[in-house]
Formats: structure tokens, C-alpha cells, sequence
């Protein structure tokens, strides 16, 4: 392909996950494939060196990586990339995340038969508006939450390019079995990345690392679950790389919570409380688990926060709290089972008059006349 004149493509350093996780193709084994289970998707990660952070994330989801280093480009990285595909059989292609967005980007203005998916980082100048690709833009400076909503989008872009899943809801499964069921917090941590982290939000609860979620397991977590505790789970949304449960927890709080009620003693209360859980699988396993719990309703149910009881700097402005109890968790379970609006009509009363939506607010210096808004229906 290229004269003898020239220096031959780049040397290339290929790397396999010991534990990838299972990638599963659309119609068994990808339409005209070569692919199965045990011969992972092929991908060339362009980055400085083999030991940057996303290359091994790429290995432990399961694909068969190659480094390929930038060098500055020139034509001899130029003519790498174009000999890329070579040799790979009908059906077979490979995907390219990575730098050098700008040498990547040219070089494959146009598709070609082998690669079927491209994630150029940093581009140093917009793609013209004619291209396949479309171009991006950068941050400044690096951001941690930006970071992973762009590896959450990589994948995503790789997968649909090679038409692969990965089965996340068995995975979390397996977790939870261990974690509810057998109650072991050794064989739980064990299935979790090896610097794993779990967030209860509402109280700062959890731990960093194996070793502080396997103190937060065995001490705080397992042993406190109350006899009485029952999930019913609302809906589960599954992503690339994230599970999102919604649930309803009912319990009586017979000992102590100390993820959810810490330092507080037991009261001997019947709980509802929902409560959203958002879990990041890498490579087959649980990453970070973070935990929302309508912690108000809680504390409304057990006779720690009265909404009637309002602070002397909010009399004469608020009647009561803005805070329900049970009322919350049931709504969830079912929309019609308690009225809406029943806090806003305490300050905001809507009235219909005439076809026509009357909007009046209780407050110490009233206005006159009321604001009338025409209904949107």
C-alpha cells in the first residue's frame, strides 16, 4: 500500500483484560461476525501512554486493546491509522477512542468498512459541517463530574458501534443476593471494584475504598437491617453503565439505623419512606452506589420533625413545614392514593370561576384584585 521509500506504520502493543466483563452481541454473535464470547471486540485506544487511567477501563470492560501513541502524528502515525483493519475478516471491525483528535478526524472523514465507531478527544478545531463526525468542545480545566459523564457516553458510542451489551441487572443482582440475603459483608465487598465507594446521601453515610465499605457493611449496613424491612421495588432503568432502582421501604423501627437514623434511638414505628438508588457497574462490577432517601418524611414518621412546629424567625410567614410523612412513600406506590397540592393550597388557593383559573396568595399585606390566569387546557 505505501513505497518502500517510507518508514513502516508504527509498532503496536496489544493488551487483554484477565477479567472483562461479558459482551453480549445483539443476534448471538453480531451479523456476519466472527465475534463471540470468547474473542472480545477489538479497539485502539490512542493515548500517551499504556498506563493512562481509561486505557485499563477499556480492558476491564471486556475489549481487546491496543495502544496506539500519538507521537506528535506525522505521516508515519497517519499512515498507522489508515492500515488499521487490515486483515480482519467479513464481519469483523474495531472501534477507536482517544486522542489526536484532528489527525484521527481527517483520516477517517469518511467511514470506512472496518471502523465502526470514533470518539475523538480534544479536537483542536471544529469538523467541517460536510463530515460524518461531529465536532465538540472542550473544558478548560478538568472536571471530575464531566470526566465520567464522558466515559458513560464513550462506552455507550462503542457498544452501539460494535452492537454489544453487557448484562448489568445480573451483575447487581448477585450483589445484592450477598448483601441482604447472606448477609456476608467479606463476599459482598468482594464483588465490587477494587477502590469501590457507597453514598448515602441524606446522612453522609458509607465508605471509600474496600476497606472503610467493608467497615460500613459489617458494622453499620448488614446487622442493622430491621427484621420487619421489606423493598418493593417501583421501576428499574437500566444504562450503559447504571442501574437506577426506585423503591418503597416499609419498616418498624425496632433497633438501631445508623445509616439513616444515626444516634437516634428506636421508637418502635411503622416506616414508608421511598428512596432512589443509582448504582455504576466498571468492568462487570459495582463501582459506587448512591443512595437518596426522602429523609424529611422519615423524620416526620418517627416524632423527630413536627411540620406544624415552625421556628420563631418563619412566624407569621409560614403556617408549617414544608414535610409529610407516610403520605409520601403511598403516593409513589400510587398517584391517586393522597390529593396533590394539599401543602401549596395552605399559601396558594386555586379557584375555578367562569372557565377561568383564579390564582390568590394568603399573605400579611394582601393584594387586590388577584392574579385570574387562563387555564393552559
Amino acid at each position: 500500500m505505501f513505497a518502500n521509500t517510507h518508514e513502516p506504520p508504527l509498532m503496536l502493543q496489544t493488551h487483554h483484560g484477565t477479567t472483562p466483563a461479558t459482551q453480549h452481541f445483539a443476534d448471538g454473535k453480531g451479523f456476519l461476525s466472527t465475534f463471540d464470547n470468547s474473542t472480545p471486540p477489538k479497539l485502539y485506544v490512542i493515548c500517551e501512554t499504556a498506563e493512562d487511567d481509561a486505557f485499563d477501563q477499556w480492558i476491564d470492560e471486556g475489549f481487546d486493546v491496543t495502544h496506539l501513541h500519538f507521537n506528535n502524528g506525522g505521516p508515519r502515525f497517519k499512515r498507522t491509522l489508515q492500515s488499521l483493519g487490515q486483515g480482519m475478516g467479513l464481519g469483523e471491525n474495531f472501534a477507536m477512542p482517544g486522542d489526536a483528535a484532528s489527525e484521527v478526524s481527517d483520516t477517517f472523514s469518511k467511514l470506512t468498512a472496518k471502523l465502526c465507531a470514533l470518539v475523538a478527544y480534544y479536537p483542536s478545531a471544529i469538523p467541517a459541517p460536510g463530515m460524518k463526525f461531529p465536532g465538540s468542545h472542550d473544558r478548560d480545566a478538568h472536571d471530575k463530574i464531566a470526566d465520567r459523564l464522558a466515559w458513560t457516553r464513550c462506552l455507550a458510542t462503542v457498544r452501539k458501534g460494535f452492537g454489544a451489551e453487557v448484562e448489568l441487572e445480573k451483575i447487581w443482582e448477585e450483589h445484592v443476593e450477598l448483601e441482604f440475603s447472606e448477609k456476608d459483608a467479606k463476599a459482598t465487598v468482594s464483588t465490587m471494584v477494587a477502590k469501590p465507594y457507597v453514598n448515602h446521601i441524606k446522612t453522609l453515610t458509607g465508605g471509600i475504598g474496600a476497606k472503610d465499605s467493608f467497615r460500613f457493611y459489617v458494622y453499620f449496613f448488614i446487622p442493622s437491617n430491621p427484621p420487619s424491612l421489606n423493598t418493593r421495588l417501583i421501576s428499574r432503568t437500566i444504562g450503559v453503565d447504571r442501574i437506577v432502582d426506585e423503591m418503597v421501604l416499609s419498616f418498624k423501627y425496632t433497633q438501631p439505623l445508623p445509616r439513616t437514623l444515626p444516634c437516634v434511638p428506636s421508637t418502635h414505628i411503622h416506616v414508608e419512606v421511598a428512596l432512589v438508588s443509582v448504582v455504576c457497574i466498571r468492568g462487570g462490577k459495582p463501582y459506587h452506589e448512591c443512595i437518596y432517601l426522602d429523609q424529611a418524611s422519615v423524620l416526620v414518621q418517627i416524632g423527630l420533625l413536627d411540620p406544624k412546629v415552625v421556628p420563631k424567625s418563619f412566624k407569621g410567614k409560614v403556617d408549617r413545614g414544608p414535610a409529610v410523612g407516610r403520605e409520601a412513600a403511598r403516593k409513589v406506590l400510587n398517584e391517586e392514593s393522597e390529593p396533590s397540592n394539599e401543602i401549596i393550597s395552605g399559601v396558594v388557593g386555586w379557584r375555578r370561576h367562569d372557565r377561568r383559573l383564579w390564582l390568590f396568595q394568603r399573605s400579611s399585606t394582601p393584594t387586590f384584585p388577584p392574579t385570574r390566569l387562563r387555564p393552559p387546557f
